[in-house]
């Protein structure tokens, strides 16, 4: 466990702010997550700016772009595969399915996309310039929601299907956090073979698993081991920030990436 942390029961003290960067500092876009937040943006218009982008720098570094499912969309009646297929079929509209590295890209002939990385290892990023590589995360540990299981029904079957996806599949790690004794356990017990991006908070502090934070980074680091790619998030905090840094964790995110200064892009 990072032995430096501050006490969570201790105030923080807020994050120096800085000023908004320039256009070609920019490297996350965030869509808000329901109306009454701030710069809230459609899906086609936050895509339509990440074309733009690409037009002016065609050789840009890949861009990893995350669609968090929400299991309570299903109480707006909205059908999980209907959804799914609007949203593939908007990604191809205004991306371009030339400029998508898909997970068929990297399966090849491998059973599983875990056997492809661990046989070929992942592409250079010489081989990504200029793509765009989207994620499907949905939230699949919310317990007390009556629609978990028709959205994990679903997931399944997507990321058993990859051959066939436009999105790589993800791991959400409190999953085994709060079941499972070890990565490997839960490895062995489960079909994830294809779900190669592996998600977990990491600040788990200010949540009702606080005394999981150590567990937390042990997982990360069999999940490392395994050869899975690692994202953290809510990620405020800038020793947490400097910790997995140190950790080579694969993606560090942030809640205000441009108001936090530790975590301002340099260039």
């Amino acid at each position: 466990m990072y032995e430096n942390i501050q006490d969570p029961k201790k105030k923080k003290q807020p994050q120096k702010q800085i000023e908004e960067p320039e256009k070609s500092q920019i490297y996350t876009l965030y869509i808000n997550h329901d109306s009454l937040e701030e710069n809230t943006q459609l899906l086609e218009t936050a895509l339509q700016d990440l074309h733009n982008f690409h037009q002016d720098h065609p050789k840009h570094l890949p861009i990893f772009l995350t669609i968090n499912l929400k299991s309570y969309l299903k109480d707006y009646n909205i059908n999980f595969p209907s959804l799914l297929q609007k949203i593939e079929t908007q990604l191809k509209t205004s991306l371009s399915l030339q400029n998508l590295f898909l997970p068929k890209n990297l399966l090849k002939t491998h059973a599983s996309l875990l056997t492809a990385v661990k046989n070929d290892n992942y592409p250079k990023i010489q081989q990504l310039l200029g793509k765009f590589i989207v994620l499907l995360d949905p939230e699949l540990f919310s317990q007390e929601d009556p629609n978990q299981q028709e959205l994990l029904d679903f997931y399944n079957n997507y990321s058993q299907n990859v051959e066939n996806s436009l999105m790589f599949p993800t791991l959400d790690g409190r999953l085994i956090l709060v079941n499972f004794q070890t990565f490997a356990e839960f490895l062995e017990q489960n079909q994830v073979q294809n779900q190669i991006f592996f998600n977990m908070p990491g600040d788990l502090y200010e949540s009702d698993y606080y005394y999981l934070q150590e567990e937390a980074q042990n997982i990360i680091k069999e999940a490392q081991k395994q050869n899975f790619i690692t994202r953290v998030y809510t990620i405020n905090d800038e020793e947490f920030y400097e910790y997995y840094k140190n950790q080579k964790v694969n993606f560090i995110c942030t809640d205000a990436v441009f108001y936090n200064l530790f975590a301002k892009p340099f260039f």
